[in-house]
């Protein structure tokens, strides 16, 4: 690229986890081009967590749900639309690879538009007038990211940077404020809990989070536990805390009590945080918090938590990585094969004498 970009337009619309995927290629834009502007296209469900992209300037929403439906989709597509096109851009980057991101590549107003060359739908690829060759199925999906923005501007460095996102102080105020509410005084050491996910293989069952919280407690009897989710959760968590035997005040639930931010800010409050493959995880990693994440059906060396002081754990079984929402064995194997006071231990010795 013979000029230095002053604007670019990212397209990463969604999830959780794959935003947080995406904010290193941020990064590392910013890192050869302190100047630059990044816009970025996002369902508003995620937009808080764009926030800590460093030099933002405009959030893009893409609203899913009103375009899919047949009554909203033409005024809510056109306000989108102008919105996208308000300014131009110097590059486009799609790092969704979808085919209604590349649609959006080639609405926005640039004329280099960059996308990966191998269409995961079909037509994809002329959404973009710059094809960027990535290897499928062997590759994280932050270096992924991490290649794409490289190649797009002949940049010879991947390094993916393990610092944590910058604090949000009003979200960080939320979130001490909320913790406070449900019962966690300032000095308590709270330990988070994610036992829910998008996929029914991901959730590890009650009996193994019970039994998890039942020998972390014992190792570190100072411990509190905070159990983040969905309200639909709910029923779940306190399945949890029910068969851990735990008394009330040992456990408290933030689910479906936080936005995005103040969900960032009050996982950087944990020590330590346990959970399958789902967004909050990624995120707990991203603010500094150490993690253990917990993989079966989901394939750790392509979608993992990638942070220093992670732990993830997967069961010995020859369908790991199936990729399969539902298991179709009669027995979850991937939810028997990992021990809960084995995974408790190594909780306690990851986070070493900072766990009280």
């Amino acid at each position: 690229m013979e000029k230095q970009p002053e604007r670019i337009l990212i397209i990463k619309p969604s999830s959780l986890g794959d935003i947080v995927h995406a904010l290193p290629a941020a990064r590392m834009i910013v890192r050869h081009i302190p100047d630059v502007v990044i816009d970025w296209v996002v369902t508003p469900a995620f937009a808080e967590l764009v926030d800590y992209c460093p030099n933002l300037g405009r959030k893009i929403l893409f609203h899913r749900r009103e375009m899919g439906k047949i009554k909203s989709f033409l005024p809510v597509f056109y306000h989108f639309l102008r919105d996208l096109r308000r300014e131009k851009y110097d590059a486009v980057i799609d790092l969704q690879g979808l085919l209604r991101s590349a649609v959006f590549s080639f609405c926005a107003r640039s004329t280099l538009a960059f996308g990966p060359a191998y269409s995961r739908e079909f037509g994809m690829s002329l959404g973009y007038n710059r094809h960027i060759v990535i290897p499928t199925g062997t590759t994280h999906a932050i270096e992924r990211n991490l290649t794409m923005v490289a190649k797009a501007f002949g940049w010879d460095d991947r390094v993916v940077e393990f610092s944590p996102l910058p604090e949000k102080e009003d979200a960080a105020l939320s979130a001490r404020t909320l913790l406070n509410f449900y019962g966690a005084a300032a000095g308590d050491a709270l330990f988070g809990i994610i036992p829910g996910a998008n996929w029914q293989s991901k959730c590890w069952p009650a009996d193994f989070f019970a039994a998890y919280l039942k020998e972390t407690v014992k190792l570190r009897p100072a411990l509190k536990f905070v159990f983040f989710g969905t309200a639909k959760e709910l029923p779940m968590i306190v399945e949890i805390i029910r068969k851990s035997g735990l008394p009330p005040e040992k456990c408290l639930s933030l689910a479906g009590k936080t936005g995005v931010a103040v969900l960032a800010e009050a996982l950087r409050l944990m020590q330590c945080v346990c959970g399958g493959d789902t967004g909050a995880i990624h995120l707990a990693a991203a603010v500094g918090t150490p993690t253990v994440s917990l993989y079966g059906p989901t394939r750790p060396e392509l979608t993992g938590v990638r942070a220093p002081r992670n732990l993830t754990l997967t069961p010995k079984i020859p369908c790991l990585g199936c990729l399969k929402r539902i298991c179709p064995q009669p027995e979850n194997l991937c939810h028997i094969g990992i021990d809960p006071v084995s995974a408790a231990r190594q909780s306690i010795e990851l986070c070493g004498d900072t766990l009280r």
